[in-house]
């Protein structure tokens, strides 16, 4: 059997349950990946075609790490026991929505209390007179709260935990924590 065909049948074989976008290698690692002579190559093809040359690697810095790492954990935790389901999609959607108002939206700083809240908290240094805290209930409910010490604005839930981050709650934390 020739080497294509064999991976051909490994491919075939595999267990259905792997999660193939867990396995996929992050842009940067597969540009770090090329071998020098077929960068080249494409460099040079891609010259003649007037094509964009492959993207350079860009390393991930120790934060960008953590914070994947963090995510990966997340997923685990919920199969734990120690975060549900409904947590864990409602921080990663409210996040979701965060950066797609702007990507430069710096991380949270993330745990779990006593009572078994996600919490997610922006406090940063070069920031002293602003914070946004979010705890994510077990039902996937939150409570939010924002301060910004120079203003003078307070803001935050209510009596009754929310289902959805409200969008002016969105807007203050993005606007507050954008890069």
């Amino acid at each position: 059997m020739s080497p294509p065909q064999q991976q051909f049948i490994d491919l075939a074989t595999r267990a259905p349950n792997v999660d193939a976008h867990a396995q996929a290698l992050p842009p940067f690692e597969l540009a770090a990946r090329v071998p020098a002579a077929t960068r080249d190559l494409y460099s040079s093809t891609a010259r003649m075609l007037k094509l964009h040359a492959l993207p350079r690697p860009v390393a991930i810095d120790a934060e960008s790490a953590r914070w994947r790492g963090y995510l990966t954990s997340l997923r685990e935790q919920v199969t734990t026991g120690a975060v549900s389901e409904l947590q864990r999609a409602t921080l990663l959607a409210i996040l979701g929505r965060a950066q797609s108002r702007s990507p430069s939206v710096r991380r949270p700083a993330v745990g779990i209390s006593s009572e078994g809240a996600l919490q997610a908290s922006w406090a940063f240094e070069d920031l002293p007179a602003r914070a946004f805290t979010l705890e994510i209930l077990r039902d996937g409910t939150i409570e939010w709260f924002y301060g910004d010490g120079t203003s003078g604005l307070t803001c935050g839930t209510g009596d009754e935990p929310e289902h959805d981050l409200p969008d002016d709650a969105l807007e203050l934390l993005v606007g507050a924590f954008s890069r």
